[in-house]
């Protein structure tokens, strides 16, 4: 794999070892989940950023689905 520069990163070794909670971040700014909630008999989905914050919701999955995009969020169901 090489960097933006060129330049080939340098691999892990036995004594580099990256946490888990490192780990799970990876990627956490690119991801948003969405999540059906029934709200005064009806189903809104709400979004929620990675790190559990709710950022939207709307009356239509489809439609929340389409907000992340274009937000540069990956959409991923949750239930």
């Amino acid at each position: 794999m090489r960097s933006d520069n060129g330049n080939t990163p340098p691999a892990l070794g036995e004594s580099e070892v990256i946490s888990s909670e490192a780990f799970a971040m990876l990627g956490a700014g690119d991801v948003a989940y969405v999540r059906p909630q029934a709200i005064e008999g009806r189903t809104i989905y709400l979004i929620f950023s990675a790190e559990g914050e709710q950022i939207g919701g709307y009356e239509n999955r489809e439609v929340a689905f389409a907000a992340c995009r274009q937000n540069d969020l990956e959409p991923l169901s949750a239930h």
